[in-house]
């Protein structure tokens, strides 16, 4: 987990699981959104419609969970632009909470996805040249060469950096030695979004416990 994102595990789940957080994340946590724009004056190329429907969809960050009615206003004179026009735009921006079902722009995430955890299994020991190209099949750090008896040898470290790459099937000495597969109860989800990361889990899990009962 970092500031910006989060990577967890649910393991024992099936995929109908796993979905409705991804689904939760999406379009059940709230946050916090612009909803009324008052523009006193805009002297941009851009019309007013345009100009609020952007600002509707700037991330806020603030706590849904507290009451914040409204961010204070907000005044931008003297923008500089190409061609050294000068506008001016005088707004008034009223924020509220609200949940992606309703309008996307209240979506706390700007990703949310899950996968199954990768199961690679080398059959036979790979050594030497093959062990080298085995290793370029895959995403940097899925396999690692290990000395053993002088020997490089391939060994598998993290199969969970694999992005399902295909490659070694292109090799006809190698196709036959790993074998590829996923844990089928075992889920990757991966989001990121203007909330801190801690606070979309535990907000997605409340969501889940009030909209399919207790887990």
């Amino acid at each position: 987990m970092t500031d910006d994102e989060l990577e967890f595990d649910m393991v024992g789940v099936d995929a109908a699981i796993a979905n409705a957080f991804r689904r939760i994340l999406l379009s059940e946590v709230p946050t916090m959104a612009i909803e009324k724009v008052f523009i006193y004056n805009n002297t941009s190329i851009i019309q007013d419609e345009v100009l609020a429907h952007r600002l509707g969809l700037i991330p806020i960050k603030a706590d849904p969970r507290l009451n914040v009615p409204k961010i204070p206003s907000l005044k931008m004179p003297q923008i500089l632009m190409k061609g050294d026009i000068r506008p001016e735009i005088d707004i008034k921006l009223h924020c509220v909470k609200g949940i992606g079902r309703d309008h996307a722009k209240f979506s706390p995430v700007a990703t949310a996805s899950y996968r199954l955890l990768p199961e690679i299994t080398i059959l036979r020991p790979v050594t030497g040249e093959m062990a080298e190209r085995l290793q370029k099949c895959f995403s940097p750090g899925v396999i690692e060469l290990e000395n053993v008896n002088g020997k490089k040898q391939a060994v598998v470290k993290h199969a969970r950096k694999d992005t399902c790459s295909r490659e070694v099937f292109r090799h006809d000495d190698l196709k036959d030695l790993v074998k590829l597969s996923r844990i089928r109860d075992h889920f990757i989800l991966e989001s990121t979004g203007i909330l801190q990361t801690d606070v979309l889990v535990s907000e997605a899990i409340k969501g889940h416990i009030g909209s399919y009962g207790s887990l």
